[in-house]
């Protein structure tokens, strides 16, 4: 899960900055709504009227996106533990499919101007005016998109990149009213037909994108090579089994699954785990959390550690109820392809008569050995732990009924028919 404190530190102030860039976008288009409106009613000017409601449109598409950036920014819950980064998909994904349809009701009434040419007269004052609001729209537009990229907010790039196209209506509109000035007509007609066409184009794109998110689409190619590099190179790294990142707003999350050497400790494997944590997302801005999972490769050949009591008979040794005070231990070493006995060592433990923590001593001594699984009938909670910290398997031997105490010879056949059970907890509180 996410932690909502680094998502925070990392993104709260690009979201406060998009939030101001969205305040101030809107109170610009307010004041150009008010100065248009004006001037419409006062020369009754139906085109100027039409980009009022027009540019309403867009304050409305505005304020949709300043409550996206609003809720995305909210601290991760219980309930939504990776955010509410998705909010801005869909914020996304209705303001592409309002566009869509604002497109058609553009190309519609370019066509229905064909008929209906526009009226010379009065039509100098609506081309400055409409200068003006075209050249407000566009530093808005390019102001957006710098925002947006800067706090990596897809509503914003949204918005930004439709105010940029909204910036060329408004040059098509002046145009029309410099050409309607000079009693020429037709042109805003051909100049609104090519403009429905490139919004919805913008618009599809934007849909499209926003839909893929939701559906919790993979990270680009180009990403996802940048991981695949990171790890390659990375020596510690032995190889990848999987790397899975899904986007939720501007942000992905994902996980990848790597293999270490079995004789990795718990330390290294922490100090691994978070280096490659680091350089991901120095990479790869955008990831906000990535969760490293290790797995040990599956050797065939395991050096197998008994412990053993009694007089030592090699593989007929009896194997020992306990674990760090056990009489002495057996190594063998094992091929699992062939189920054959590759080599064994014994060794007498020296720290049997220690009082406390016998097993604990044993496993910091003998996993330097090689050991890679242990099977013993019992353990305590310290040595089961040590173990654990060291990557080795524990396996434990089930007691018989028979009244034959069990041989290491019985232990090995019984791992290499898979009859022993992995033990999830310590059996005992004490070795």
């Amino acid at each position: 899960m996410p932690n909502p404190k680094m998502l925070e530190s990392k993104n709260l102030q690009a979201m406060k900055t998009a939030e101001r860039a969205l305040l101030l976008t809107m109170a610009a288009y307010g004041t150009l709504v008010l100065v248009k409106a004006i001037v419409g009613f006062l020369l009754n000017s139906a085109l100027l009227r039409a980009d009022v409601v027009h540019d309403l449109v867009d304050v409305l598409s505005i304020l949709s996106a300043f409550l996206a950036v609003r809720i995305s920014r909210r601290t991760p819950s219980d309930k939504f533990p990776y955010g509410f980064f998705k909010f801005d998909n869909l914020v996304s994904l209705l303001l592409g499919a309002g566009f869509i349809i604002a497109a058609i009701f553009v190309i519609r009434e370019a066509i229905n101007k064909f008929s209906v040419p526009s009226e010379p007269g009065t039509a100098f004052i609506p081309f400055i005016i409409s200068m003006v609001s075209t050249g407000v729209i566009f530093v808005i537009s390019w102001y957006l998109v710098r925002e947006g990229k800067r706090s990596n907010l897809n509503s914003l790039l949204v918005v930004g990149r439709d105010k940029f196209i909204d910036s060329f209506v408004g040059i098509a509109i002046s145009v029309t009213f410099f050409l309607t000035w000079l009693d020429v007509n037709y042109i805003e007609s051909i100049f609104m037909l090519v403009l429905g066409g490139l919004i919805i184009t913008s618009a599809l794109t934007s849909v499209k994108d926003s839909i893929m998110s939701l559906l919790d689409a993979s990270m680009n190619d180009d990403d996802l090579e940048k991981i695949r590099i990171i790890l390659a190179k990375d020596d510690r790294v032995t190889d990848t089994k999987d790397i899975r990142f899904r986007k939720a707003g501007p942000y992905y999350f994902g996980e990848v699954s790597i293999i270490l050497p079995p004789s990795t400790t718990s330390k290294e494997i922490t100090y691994i785990t978070n280096d490659l944590q680091a350089k991901i997302r120095s990479q790869i801005k955008q990831v906000a959390h990535v969760n490293i999972i290790v797995e040990a490769r599956e050797e065939k050949v395991h050096t197998i550690m008994v412990p053993l009591t009694g007089e030592r008979k090699e593989l007929n040794s009896v194997v020992s109820k306990h674990f760090g005070r056990a009489e002495f231990f057996g190594f063998v070493t094992v091929d699992d392809d062939t189920n054959t006995v590759l080599s064994q060592q014994y060794r007498k433990n020296d720290y049997r008569q220690k009082e406390v923590r016998a097993g604990l001593a044993i496993v910091r001594e003998m996993v330097d050995k090689g050991v890679n699984i242990v099977i013993t009938r019992n353990i305590g909670e310290i040595s089961f732990i040590a173990l654990q910290n060291q990557l080795v398997e524990i396996f434990s031997f089930p007691e018989r009924d028979s009244s034959l105490e069990p041989t290491l010879q019985n232990v090995i056949d019984s791992f290499f028919a898979k009859g022993l059970k992995k033990l999830v907890k310590p059996t005992r509180s004490k070795d």
